[in-house]
């Protein structure tokens, strides 16, 4: 059930950063911080990704240079890719994460140095509609991008 919990939210969370890069590369509003702090690497634009040009030249190996959390994905879209702590996992469709090789490489990939500005304790149990709610109250502004990382007891 753990492993179930872990999936769910490692694909809410792709789903919102790739809404999120949609909506910045479409916009030109990605805003990379001030100096190499709080920078976001992007692999690909959007646009090509979304017009089915699911090939890339930029290896795990390369990537990890710019960031050690993130999300993206795989030549030939082959699987979802998220970034913890400096390890790069494929989650490929059958949902069991396996470590990418430094050699694989990707069309679409956001990574950053994560580093907690905030940090909040939640002692009360949440589902996934409660804790996007909790989550949207601690954030401002809205049309930001955030890294955020959620740690926990899954059950």
């Amino acid at each position: 059930m753990k492993r179930v919990w872990v999936l769910i939210t490692l694909v809410a969370v792709v789903a919102a950063v790739s809404f999120v890069a949609w909506y910045l590369v479409n916009n030109s509003q990605l805003d990379t911080g001030i100096g190499d702090q709080e920078t976001v690497f992007q692999v690909g634009a959007f646009k090509p990704f979304a017009q089915g040009e699911y090939d890339g030249d930029v290896t795990y190996a390369e990537l990890a240079k710019h960031g050690d959390f993130g999300l993206g994905t795989f030549n030939g879209l082959d699987g979802e890719m998220g970034a913890l702590g400096g390890v790069f996992y494929q989650v490929p469709i059958d949902g069991v994460p396996v470590r990418t090789s430094d050699t694989q490489e990707t069309p679409f990939a956001l990574v950053t140095y994560f580093e907690a500005d905030k940090t909040v304790h939640v002692t009360e149990a949440m589902n996934y509609s409660e804790l996007k709610v909790y989550v949207d109250q601690l954030i401002s502004p809205e049309d930001a991008l955030y890294a955020i990382k959620i740690s926990g007891d899954y059950s």
